[in-house]
């Protein structure tokens, strides 16, 4: 995907558990809000997820997966995660 470790795992977060904050990105990969939002930005920028205005809560947004990024993420993980599987 050519991106860092960073912005790796929170692909794989948006795959697994679905739209999040930035915030919660943040406290999840244990980055500050203005590293998450580099990463963020270098992600929009491959097309890989969007923001949009959070539905219940005005003065946040949301991220997601982009179909786009779904298509070339996923792949990726199932082969990880297959590995794993298969050393366990």
């Amino acid at each position: 995907l050519g991106v860092s470790a960073t912005a790796a795992a929170a692909l794989e977060e948006l795959l697994n558990r679905g739209p999040r904050t930035p915030s919660a990105l943040a406290r999840w990969l244990g980055v500050s809000g203005t590293s998450v939002t580099g990463t963020l930005d270098q992600l929009e920028g491959q097309g890989l997820v969007v923001r949009a205005p959070h539905p219940d809560d005005r003065r946040s947004t949301l991220v997601r997966l982009t179909p786009a990024g779904e298509r070339r993420v996923a792949p990726l993980l199932e082969l990880l995660t297959g590995g794993i599987d298969e050393l366990a």
